[in-house]
């Protein structure tokens, strides 16, 4: 088989297959390593060490397709890991998500946008929304003070890092346990 897409240390294949009918056979299972965020995260994520809200994603039991492929990165803004975060709700659940360092009146930085993935392109780096359209939504406890964890599947033929199949996002209140609040298909 000829060589295709590479993300960290996952190489994608190319062509029409063969690809085995257990999909998660391809790997074990734990995230791409080394690999480089979508494009509209650049800057505002780090690789997630499975620690804080990134260990409720770092099995990849939220697959939604079961493809081997997948990423986990925390989330960091302006270098605080701590954040409040903002959500429009759309069609089919979470529409947008946003996010901003706690305690900040800055405007709000998109981590994604579902209209992203049904059929409009993909930004080719970070979007922000004016600070007074969103509203920092409380966790379990009220705090509005958050970590978040963002994990991304990947179609076996993808061709780029930004070929994401399913989202699912996890956060953490400060002394509280992690929790999954949002997995969504963007195919």
């Amino acid at each position: 088989m000829v060589a295709g897409f590479r993300l960290g240390d996952f190489e994608f294949p190319t062509g029409d297959g063969p690809f085995p009918m257990s999909r998660r056979e391809m790997r074990p299972d734990r995230p791409i390593l080394g690999a480089l965020p979508p494009p509209w995260l650049a800057g505002c994520v780090r690789e997630s060490k499975q620690a804080g809200p990134a260990a409720e994603l770092w099995t990849g039991d939220w697959r939604g397709h079961g493809e081997p492929a997948y990423t986990v990165f925390d989330v960091m803004l302006s270098g605080s890991e701590w954040l409040e975060i903002a959500a429009e709700e759309g069609d089919s659940g979470i529409g947008i998500l946003m996010a901003r360092p706690a305690g900040s009146s800055s405007d709000w930085t998109v981590l994604y946008d579902l209209s992203w993935f049904n059929g409009s392109q993909r930004p080719a780096g970070p979007q922000r929304i004016p600070a007074e359209r969103g509203v920092a939504s409380p966790g379990p406890t009220g705090s509005t003070r958050l970590k978040a964890a963002l994990g991304f599947e990947y179609p076996i033929d993808c061709t780029s890092v930004d070929e994401v199949s399913w989202i699912a996002v996890a956060f953490q209140e400060d002394g509280q346990p992690a929790f999954w609040a949002i997995e969504q298909e963007t195919m």
